[in-house]
């Protein structure tokens, strides 16, 4: 059976409390490719958060506001959730594929929730009522988000199911962009409106507060 690095180090480390207990003083240290994968991975999540603190200022100049870019940040965990889910399904452990899948999908999904927000702002410059612009928006945008993400998805699944050629380097982040661009994508679709309505009742009822406490 076609393994990984991955793979063999949780084996070993699932091994070790027996050995612990026969070798008190056995003392394992992971090296090598694990070394280097751990070294990646904690790269990786440093320009991660570099990136999303970018993209966040970028957002606020955008949008002119602070709440609807926390609005939108908050799609990100959606795609990762996503990607966890569909990753644990699979029994595929979080690689450093994976996590360049989680990175990838997070673009996507935020991107079609900024789509949304922006049409929602603009309906509302246009004198629609909340619920109104949230309906119409997601409406609106329900075609493309759908034809986008399906074609993306037939076009990647079958790398990660080995159709036509079995690569168990890309399978990773195949799986992670394929189901969770999917997933993400459906529960961005259904979910994020609600969010548009609550964060706005949110604000009406904090400027609510303060203006009835001067």
């Amino acid at each position: 059976k076609v393994t990984d690095a991955v793979r063999v180090n949780q084996h070993i480390q699932k091994m070790l409390p027996k050995f612990n207990e026969r070798y008190p003083n056995l003392k394992v240290i992971f090296g090598g490719e694990n070394e280097d994968t751990q070294e990646s991975m904690r790269s990786l999540m440093r320009t991660f958060g570099l990136a999303f603190v970018g993209i966040f200022i970028v957002l606020i100049l955008l949008f002119q506001q602070m709440w609807q870019p926390i609005l939108v940040g908050l799609t990100i965990p959606l795609g990762a959730i996503s990607v966890m889910i569909t990753l644990f399904l699979h029994r595929e452990p979080l690689s450093f594929m994976g996590m360049l899948g989680v990175i990838a999908l997070s673009g996507v999904i935020v991107n079609n929730a900024i789509v949304l927000v922006d049409c929602v702002n603009q309906l509302r410059r246009g004198g629609a009522e909340l619920i109104e612009s949230i309906v119409k928006a997601a409406t609106m945008r329900l075609r493309p988000i759908f034809l986008t993400t399906v074609t993306t998805v037939v076009g990647i699944l079958p790398t990660a199911y080995g159709i036509g050629g079995q690569d168990e380097f890309v399978k990773p982040i195949a799986l992670a962009l394929g189901w969770g661009l999917l997933l993400g994508s459906t529960l961005t679709v259904f979910i994020f409106p609600s969010m548009i309505a609550i964060l706005d009742d949110f604000i009406r009822k904090l400027k609510g507060f303060f203006v009835s406490a001067k």
